[in-house]
């Protein structure tokens, strides 16, 4: 088992650079190539390695174990009753830990992943999504699919009134962060 960092395309070299001097031997995909990188780190505790989404200046390498994940998801998919019965809209980027979370919920639950379309961040028939509130205050008059029933909100706090809107639509709204 090789711990595997995500993190977005669009980082600069130096930010690159920067993060890889958080590291310490591990295999790495950057941009889809596998490189070896210097990290000091125990493969066997480490399943993913994930950058937090930077809102306090620059984003941090998190090092997260495969029981960390399975505890996280299995906690979540209790509190939002998750079955193999749903559908969960793929609307953030794995590189980061939101993004990730939505497959490990799946494969617990058995609930399906839909990728969103593009410009979208719902894919077809989708019950849940999970989104940061920029994604929904930036589409104000955002089309609902008939078949949503929750919107996890994470990555950011959540202004209430933006809560209230889509609740008022009948909507669960479950907020993941803070």
């Amino acid at each position: 088992r090789v711990p595997v960092v995500l993190r977005p395309a669009a980082w600069p070299h130096a930010q690159r650079q920067a993060a890889l001097a958080e590291l310490g031997s591990v295999h790495a995909l950057f941009d889809g190539a596998e490189r070896q990188v210097q990290a000091n780190l125990q493969r066997a505790e480490a399943a993913a390695l994930v950058y937090s989404s930077g809102s306090t200046a620059r984003p941090k390498l998190n090092v997260v174990s495969r029981r960390n994940l399975e505890v996280a998801a299995a906690l979540q998919n209790e509190r939002l009753g998750l079955s193999a019965d749903d559908r969960w809209s793929w609307a953030l980027s794995p590189a980061h830990v939101g993004g990730l979370m939505v497959w490990f919920r799946c494969l617990l639950s058995g609930a399906a992943v839909v990728e969103a379309a593009p410009r979208s961040i719902f894919g077809r028939d989708p019950t849940i999504v999970s989104v940061v509130p920029a994604q929904l205050v930036r589409r104000p008059a955002l089309k609902l699919p008939a078949s949503l029933q929750c919107i996890l909100l994470g990555g950011a706090a959540a202004p209430w009134p933006l809560v209230r809107s889509y609740r008022a639509q009948g909507l669960r709204v479950v907020r993941s962060y803070g």
